[in-house]
């Protein structure tokens, strides 16, 4: 793709690639019958960034409409920050 990628498509692409690796982990437990400590690590890790990859394509189409920038830049943050407090764990 040429050109400048928009917050919004990263964020979207983002939480499309998560969505589909916890949908693959999801199957493969299914099918094979193993949900261990590695596949339950991935899921949550897909899950979580689904989760703060849907509050940041919120933040970021509100920050590109130029109207506010305060508030979505802040909600961004705040999604980082939590993203980052959550993954260690």
């Amino acid at each position: 793709m040429v050109g400048k990628w928009s917050l919004k498509q990263i964020f979207l692409r983002t939480l499309i690639v998560a969505l589909v690796a916890s949908a693959l982990v999801g199957i493969y437990a299914f099918l094979f019958g193993q949900f261990g400590p590695y596949e339950v690590k991935i899921l949550v890790t897909a899950l979580s960034i689904s989760y703060f990859s849907i509050t940041s394509l919120a933040c970021g189409t509100a920050f590109e409409k130029k109207n506010g920038a305060v508030l979505p830049a802040l909600g961004l943050g705040i999604s980082l920050l939590g993203f980052l407090t959550f993954m260690p764990g």
